[in-house]
Formats: C-alpha cells, sequence, structure tokens
C-alpha cells in the first residue's frame, strides 16, 4: 500500500464538513476507493492520510480526490500516473 496525503482547502467562510473519496479509476472505471469524513474551518485547510493499494496491471490510470458538498456537488482533483509493465 502506498500512503496519499490530500490537501483540502475550504475557499468559503462556511465551515465545510462532509466526506471526501479518494479512488483509482481506469478507463472510466473504478479499481479501488475508499473515503473519509472531515471538517474543515472556513477558509482553511488539513491533510487526510490514505493507504491505498496501487493496481499491479500495467497501464494508464487516474487518482482521483474528490469532496462532496452538503448540496451534492462534487469538487474534483486528478491526477494521472501510468503503472509501468513488470520486469523479470
Amino acid at each position: 500500500a502506498r500512503t496519499f496525503e490530500i490537501v483540502l482547502i475550504n475557499d468559503l467562510p462556511a465551515l465545510f464538513k462532509g466526506p471526501v473519496r479518494l479512488a483509482i479509476e481506469r478507463d472510466g472505471k473504478t479499481v479501488t476507493e475508499k473515503s473519509k469524513n472531515c471538517q474543515i474551518d472556513g477558509l482553511g485547510k488539513m491533510i487526510l492520510a490514505f493507504d491505498m493499494e496501487i493496481p499491479h496491471e500495467e497501464g494508464q490510470y487516474q487518482l482521483i480526490a474528490e469532496l462532496i458538498r452538503p448540496d451534492g456537488t462534487k469538487v474534483r482533483s486528478l491526477r494521472d500516473f501510468k503503472v509501468p509493465a513488470r520486469r523479470g
């Protein structure tokens, strides 16, 4: 497993309280995901750590961090990464 530290920034003056989802996807399909609840003061920030298994299969993947607001809208951050072919 690898630990991913997700920096969460609340750029609004009101407190944010809700779930944060971290997922690894390939071709639009979720390979693995975890979620945690968080609380961020208005105009504040925090770091959440997630332990995630990296896929073993070679290919292109996306790491997606997602905050879900109380009204159901989502704020997402996406990062592309590649799992190389295994040697020997």
